[in-house]
């Protein structure tokens, strides 16, 4: 695996420094999802230097993830860590309008099962028109968090992901 992870970290290895941007992190508390609030919160205070908006879901309810859509108005890239989750209605239709407006999702999941198959622990993809940059990896879980080339496999992956200019 740390060589899946390091031939990974080469293709963003060279991103340029960017100027702080305004990251919206959505997470959810479940056993089954890495310890997701207690890794990203750690992760942007000490690996992002970017203003980090931390959006804890399942708040009030399940599936609901609130201040999310007022958060994306001004957000330059969405980070997704949580699993099985499907925002209501209006909080769909915000991350489609980011995803339409020409910024970035970067998805950190889970594959927690042991009797599922080997899948690649991360990809790249474009989205729609203006070729929104997608990036996923599967890694995530708090000893994964602990390893520097994932830590700097993901500070990478932010600016690749924001870099306008690579695009």
């Amino acid at each position: 695996m740390r060589a899946i992870v390091l031939a990974l970290f080469s293709l963003f290895a060279f991103a340029a420094p960017l100027a702080a941007s305004n990251i919206v992190i959505m997470v959810v508390e479940d056993p089954n999802n890495y310890e997701a609030p207690r890794t990203m919160r750690d992760f942007a205070e000490k690996q992002l230097g970017h203003h980090v908006t931390i959006i804890d879901g399942d708040k009030p309810q399940m599936h609901h993830f609130e201040g999310l859509v007022e958060a994306l108005k001004d957000a330059d890239l969405l980070v997704r860590f949580s699993r099985r989750r499907f925002p209501p209605k209006d909080q769909m239709a915000a991350i489609r309008a980011h995803l339409a407006a020409d910024v970035t999702p970067l998805l950190i999941g889970t594959a927690k099962t042991e009797t599922s198959p080997p899948m690649p622990i991360a990809w790249t993809r474009s989205y729609g028109a203006k070729k929104a940059r997608i990036f996923y990896i599967s890694l995530g879980a708090p000893e994964d968090m602990q390893i520097a080339d994932v830590r700097r496999l993901l500070v990478n992956a932010v600016k690749w992901t924001l870099n306008p200019e690579a695009r």
